[in-house]
């Protein structure tokens, strides 16, 4: 049965954002993201009119590494320790296993604890790195990386290339979680396992050569949300942010760029800049002034371009595309979202994306969705509050929809559990 704050927390929702869809978006399908399918459950009882819209955030780039990876393949699944791939970060291509996380034991853990570990890995270069690869790895989890050439978006990553990385990765995943598991119950695990394997392979090898990973993950999440409902969902759709983002003349006046004319309105632009920079200061983020010039908080995307952080001073724009940005001078000084609007399409086509940094990108989507994220998600969501109370200080009205977290007792429901056996990892 649900928790009594679901019934509560809908009706509160009913009065103050009626008309709002849900929105949930993630970077994969492999991670946490299809369990929002039990908000659409929650839909079911108390509001079934309500729309829910599951998208993939395939606007950001799509994995980094200062590793040095010696393969000639061009993506390939890395596991995550605190020496070669200490900084691995992969989003769109992260996979955990049962009973894994990418949470590594540290060299100064060990170190607080008493342990001498950088005299135990020894000075040769080659023992220090098996040393940190047995000793600081996150069990269960690996990440698929870009092993050479520019860093790109997700929307932009070929599935021609990635595919062969995305199936050993999968298989990987499923026999290490299968481990786990006594062997009735992974028996049962493995045709689950081979089911949603044959998908991915399926749509590898049917997809057209332009095919991108974000259609691979379009076409996967209403698949796990039908597998983990029983059913198919009523009143829900998949998108991606490439698509909802999409900038130019027609889109323009939707209330998700609204947020964006409070940079480039005269009357609040200084207030607006002022109060995001104080909002990132402190947090490890960037402030505008890191990026330049009239720097604002939003990036410009073009599929099969790239990204780079919007500039504009007066009838200048400028995109901070790697490794040359490019300049568009527009007949007059841009200070409305409309006009905005005319000059990138006007120069980078319909296709064109504008897409918040992190602190923004909350903004943007609250003025027009009710965002469902997981208890814990988006470590941004208190720099987001922070600039929004800032600007409301100074008289700007903002009108955005609350955020819903949703918590699960994963871990009490094992209770319910009485005829498999969990085989725990070694450590």
């Amino acid at each position: 049965m649900p928790h009594p704050s679901v019934d509560s927390t809908l009706e509160d929702l009913k009065d103050r954002a009626t008309n709002s869809p849900f929105l949930a978006l993630g970077q994969t399908v492999f991670w946490d993201e299809p369990v929002k399918a039990a908000w659409r459950r929650m839909l079911d009882i108390y509001w079934p009119s309500a729309q829910l819209i599951a998208g993939i955030h395939d606007t950001d780039y799509f994995a980094k590494t200062t590793a040095h990876v010696p393969d000639d393949r061009e993506f390939i699944a890395l596991p995550h320790d605190d020496g070669a791939t200490r900084g691995l970060w992969s989003a769109a291509g992260e996979i955990s296993a049962l009973l894994g996380s990418e949470d590594l034991p540290t060299r100064s853990f060990y170190e607080s604890l008493g342990i001498p570990f950088n005299r135990l890995a020894g000075r040769d270069y080659s023992d220090r790195r098996r040393f940190f690869e047995e000793h600081t790895n996150a069990y269960g989890w690996r990440g698929i990386v870009q092993t050479a050439g520019t860093p790109q978006i997700a929307h932009d990553v070929q599935l021609h290339y990635f595919g062969p990385a995305l199936l050993q990765l999968l298989d990987w995943c499923f026999d290490e979680s299968l481990s786990n598991l006594d062997e009735e119950t992974a028996a049962k695990g493995r045709n689950t396992a081979e089911t949603v394997r044959s998908w991915a392979a399926s749509f590898l090898e049917s997809c057209r050569g332009d095919s991108t990973l974000s259609d691979l993950y379009q076409h996967l999440l209403p698949k796990f949300y039908e597998l983990l409902l029983q059913f198919e969902p009523s009143n829900f759709s998949v998108t991606s942010t490439v698509s909802l983002l999409r900038f130019n003349q027609t889109t323009a006046h939707l209330p998700r760029f609204s947020f964006v004319g409070l940079f480039l309105e005269p009357s609040t632009r200084d207030v607006a800049k002022s109060a995001y920079s104080k909002a990132v200061a402190g947090g490890g983020m960037y402030a505008l002034d890191h990026f330049g010039p009239n720097a604002l908080p939003f990036d410009v995307v073009v599929p099969g371009v790239g990204r780079g952080t919007l500039h504009v001073e007066g009838s200048h724009v400028t995109v901070d595309f790697q490794p040359v940005p490019i300049t568009v001078e527009a007949t007059e000084p841009i200070t409305t979202v409309g006009a905005l609007a005319e000059v990138l399409a006007g120069r980078f086509g319909d296709l064109v994306v504008l897409v918040g940094k992190a602190v923004s990108l909350i903004s943007m989507l609250s003025a027009e969705y009710i965002l469902i994220f997981h208890e814990t998600a988006s470590g941004y969501t208190t720099r987001t509050t922070k600039m929004n109370e800032a600007l409301r200080a100074k008289g700007v009205v903002l009108k955005l929809n609350p955020i819903v977290r949703l918590q699960y007792r994963s871990w009490d429901s094992l209770a319910g559990i009485t005829e498999s056996r969990l085989r725990l990892p070694k450590h």
